[in-house]
This record gives structure tokens, sequence and C-alpha cells, in this order.
């Protein structure tokens, strides 16, 4: 009875086993292609063959995730506003923040393309008695000319001074994006 009993549970396990690995979805017959490795002469190399069949798989550059929400890996890159780009459009600004060591000010954060194809150009900054709206623009340098850019996404921050303000607590809204408001207090 013990060994019956035995038997069973060994039949039983391995039917489980069996139907757990049947449902990992379907499976390539081929084996993935390897990840290329660094070229030994220091060089960048030419990133795969053209015109082949087989993709080159690596990690994901992708700054918005499966689930929707950005990640902020790190630091933003700090751009200073040079007027004077053509194109001019909002950005959708992603985070505002209080910049350490800065009173007045905040730092709004954003995703967006390269230089020289989409360069800072100006902040407005827009005062309703104790609201304070931001609108960050972006647009194309006049001397870029008709340059390729790459489908690539940089995490970029600028650091905006909301002037001279009176005593008292600011509310600093932006107006294209999703960003949280921030208090700012004048004392």
């Amino acid at each position: 009875m013990i060994r019956q009993l035995a038997l069973i549970g060994l039949l039983l396990a391995t039917t489980l086993s069996a139907c757990v690995g049947a449902t990992g979805g379907p499976r390539s017959a081929s084996p993935s292609p390897a990840v290329p490795s660094a070229d030994p002469s220091g060089s960048a190399g030419s990133g795969g063959s053209v015109g082949g069949d087989t993709p080159i798989h690596g990690p994901s550059l992708s700054p918005i995730p499966s689930g929707g929400q950005p990640i902020f890996p790190g630091e933003p890159q700090l751009l200073v506003p040079h007027p004077g780009n053509l194109n001019l459009h909002p950005v959708s600004v992603v985070r505002l923040d209080l910049p350490p060591g800065r009173h007045g000010a905040v730092r709004a954060s954003w995703w967006s393309g390269i230089e020289p194809c989409t360069a800072l150009d100006s902040v407005v900054v827009r005062r309703d008695r104790r609201t304070i709206f931001i609108t960050v623009r972006e647009g194309t340098p006049p001397d870029a000319g008709n340059i390729a850019c790459i489908d690539i996404a940089v995490f970029k921050a600028t650091i905006v001074d909301l002037g001279a303000l009176p005593r008292g607590t600011y509310t600093v809204r932006t107006t294209a994006g999703e960003a949280p408001a921030v208090k700012v207090i004048m004392g």
C-alpha cells in the first residue's frame, strides 16, 4: 500500500512538472543569437551585419518599462537654455523638484531627443497669485541643418529661477506634462 502511494505521488509529481513546463509559452526552434563581443582593438565596430536575418539582442534602452511609468536612472543631464531655436514646442515635464542649495528655484526634468536635433530653448514662468506655472520649451537649433539623429531618449533637466517673490508658500506646476506640483516656501 505504501509502495502504491509513493508510486502515485511520483507519477503525480512528474505529471505536474510536465504541465508547469508546458505553460512556459511558445519556444523558438532556433537558439537565440549571441550578443556581439567587444572588439579587442578598442573600436566600437559596426554593431552587427547589414542585411542579415538574425537580430542582435542586447539590454533594453527604453526609458519607459512595460509598466508605463518612467524610470529615473540617476541624475538628468543639466541644461542651460539657448534661445533662438526653430520649431519651438513645450516638453512634457515628468518631474519637478527643489534643487539642493538653491532658494526660489525648481528643477524641471523631462525626456527628449539628443542634441543638436532637440535643444532647450527657454522656460516661460507665469505667476497667478500663489501658483507659478512653468513651460519648458525646446526646438531645433538653426544651424543643425538636415542631419539624421538616432531615436534615443535622454533624461534632461534645467534649473528654473522663479524670480523675486514676496514671503509665503507657492505652488509650482508645469503647463505640459504630468509632473506633480511642488511647494516653494519663500521666507
